[in-house]
């Protein structure tokens, strides 16, 4: 990984990269994604150059993956896949800035984009037990739930029902309304 540069100029366009990532990422989420293509776009050239291999990265990568995901770009997606892989038995944690669980799950999105699903599901099985083993019950019920999605794609319907409810009784119990429902539309169409 390259570590933060002491140079002042270099310290700028890493802060500048991360602000960047940060705006990407909120524009996916408030339905923006010609300003989050805008900005992947910028951050992209040179397997995602511009964005600093520090502590940050898994945490910044993970945000690039939801939006590779939103804008299904695959080609992107392949990069990230490449580039994300030596991090598969990580959590994304960054103590001062944030988790988003287990890189596992990430990678588990991007396989699933790019058609590798036996991958994809051994990549979400790993995230559901780094995310369980860490004690981050969201994080695991989100990747319980890119599992159930997958499999019951697969026709595999009583162990996607499964995770779902897991996931589903999870998200209730701590708020999070958005995955209640995703969970729930997906179990409504088994």
């Amino acid at each position: 990984m390259r570590a933060r540069d002491p140079d002042p100029e270099n310290t700028r366009a890493d802060t500048e990269a991360q602000r960047r990532i940060e705006r990407h990422s909120l524009a996916v989420d408030a339905g923006r994604l010609s300003e989050a293509r805008r900005i992947l776009e910028e951050l992209a050239p040179s397997s995602f150059g511009p964005v600093p291999r520090d502590n940050e990265w898994p945490l910044a990568a993970a945000f690039l993956v939801e939006t590779c995901r939103a804008l299904d770009d695959l080609p992107r997606a392949a990069v990230l896949y490449d580039e994300l892989v030596s991090f598969h038995d990580r959590s994304t944690a960054n103590i001062p800035e944030g988790d988003v669980g287990a890189m596992a799950r990430y990678l588990g999105v991007l396989a699933v984009m790019l058609g590798r699903d036996d991958e994809a599901l051994a990549h979400f099985r790993t995230a559901i037990e780094i995310d369980e083993a860490t004690r981050a019950p969201g994080w695991a019920a989100y990747a319980k739930t890119d599992l159930a999605e997958l499999l019951a794609r697969r026709g595999e319907t009583e162990q996607a029902t499964a995770l779902l409810d897991e996931a589903a009784a999870m998200a209730a119990e701590l708020g999070m309304s958005r995955l209640a429902a995703r969970s729930g539309a997906i179990r409504s169409g088994l």
